[in-house]
């Protein structure tokens, strides 16, 4: 994120992702590859330079792909998303920061899901308009200002 602060208690700026690992799913956890790009506004409650609560609302256009499995299938999300997280500010050395927090994602867009199958060398696929998520959402940040 490129925030710009307005005030004490406010920040407005860029928010942007970018999915890079590998496109092979593991046995435990999904790879992603694609990106995401939006806005981002943060309230600081107590003035930014100070330790105290923060509340963060960002809103993206998201194109990526996430493939849960090796191999054996991939799951396409192209939409909006909209995240409201709530953490805690940890400034530290002057200008540096650290801002663990956890909130809620919520996305609408379409999903397709592509199953493949190696024994015939055939995949099925699966569209979804209007798609709707609805995520937990964890978030740890460390920054500079300046």
């Amino acid at each position: 994120e490129a925030m710009y602060r307005i005030d004490d208690q406010w920040a407005v700026g860029l928010s942007w992702v970018i999915f890079g690992s590998e496109p092979i799913g593991g046995m435990f956890f999904h790879s992603v590859r694609g990106r995401a790009i939006g806005l981002a506004a943060t309230h600081y409650v107590q003035p930014v330079t100070e330790r105290g609560i923060y509340g963060t609302f960002r809103y993206y256009y998201e194109d990526y792909t996430s493939y849960p499995h090796a191999r054996r299938e991939q799951t396409n999300f192209k939409g909006h998303t909209a995240v409201a997280v709530g953490g805690y500010r940890l400034p530290f050395w002057k200008r540096f920061f650290f801002m663990p927090g956890v909130g809620i994602q919520l996305g609408i867009g379409e999903k397709t899901e592509t199953t493949f199958d190696s024994f015939n060398n055939s995949s099925t696929v699966s569209k979804k308009p209007g798609y709707l998520k609805v995520l937990p959402y964890l978030e740890a940040k460390a920054g500079i200002e300046f």
